[in-house]
């Protein structure tokens, strides 16, 4: 899928759109008392949104260079590496249905 759509644009703007995209469609299911803003929660949500838009960048970057057969591991390494960073950093243990 990803080999079709580089000719689309720059990887940037795809990452853009994509991004933009999926905070569009989810906006609808946001409570809008989820909790009590501290200053922290924003920083550390710009924080984590910036790694993880270059992080898919590079991925989309790799993409380019690598057969999509050798990418895949790494799809499903950021599963598991994600579940276990959530463990540690936010003392959040994943249920069934994570």
């Amino acid at each position: 899928m990803l080999r079709a759509l580089r000719d689309l644009g720059t990887p940037l703007g795809l990452k853009f759109s994509q991004l933009l995209f999926g905070a569009i469609a989810l906006m609808p299911f946001t409570p809008f008392n989820i909790l009590t803003v501290n200053p922290k929660i924003p920083v550390w949500a710009l924080i984590s949104g910036v790694i993880s838009m270059l992080a898919n960048l590079l991925v989309i970057m790799a993409y380019k260079l690598t057969p999509a057969t050798r990418m895949e591991p790494f799809v499903y390494l950021k599963i598991i590496t994600a579940a276990i960073l959530g463990v540690f950093i936010s003392r959040y243990w994943p249920n069934v249905l994570s």
